[in-house]
């Protein structure tokens, strides 16, 4: 993956976690896919985040967390969290579209630690609620696919330029509200005003 791919992917994960309330306390990109790294604070539910992430690795963590969260809080986050996690994939798949659009491909296929990490979501989901569809993972990237393509993407276009020109492709909690203030109606026209916002 090249820098400017990566610097996409990572902006996408960025802005959706600013859609559903959260924020995020540093992007960092490198020339190593492995080394890149953006920490996204979840507030409340932080706990909750970590042991569902491990599920696949660690139940009993998650068996535990989860007593002190709601039916509702559970679902809830696991639905955010999946958008959160695919939207990388998305935003990267929208990024190398539009280079070309002639060679335009719309399917999104998550690797590395994105992918263990939806699958963990995804077996949540199975155990919460027996019958849950095997396809819910190509469904969810379908239909953000499509929302971030032509509704969000100005603003995880308008940050990974601003992160491009940064002299160490790098940027803190305030910088990253400060290039996304001018996308407010963009990313908050269907939900309530993001409580992270400063």
């Amino acid at each position: 993956m090249d820098i400017a791919t990566a610097v996409y992917h990572e902006c996408g994960h960025v802005v959706m976690s600013y859609y559903y309330g959260f924020s995020c306390d540093s992007i960092q990109i490198s020339l190593s896919e492995r080394d890149s790294k953006t920490v996204i604070k979840y507030g409340e539910v932080q706990s909750l985040v970590e042991a569902i992430l491990r599920y696949n690795e660690e139940p009993a963590v998650y068996a535990e967390t989860s007593r002190h969260h709601s039916q509702e809080n559970i679902f809830s986050t696991l639905v955010k969290l999946g958008v959160i996690l695919a939207s990388g994939g998305i935003a990267e798949r929208v990024y190398l579209n539009k280079l070309n659009p002639e060679a335009e491909n719309d399917e999104v296929l998550p690797s590395g630690s994105d992918l263990a990490r939806l699958q963990s979501i995804h077996s949540i989901f199975q155990a919460l609620r027996p019958g849950f569809p095997s396809d819910y993972l190509d469904k969810l990237f379908q239909v953000w696919h499509v929302t971030i393509r032509d509704q969000i993407w100005p603003a995880i276009d308008g940050l990974a330029r601003a992160v491009l020109e940064t002299a160490d492709l790098s940027m803190g909690q305030a910088e990253i509200e400060h290039c996304l203030e001018n996308y407010k109606m963009i990313l908050f026209q269907d939900t309530l005003l993001n409580r992270a916002w400063r």
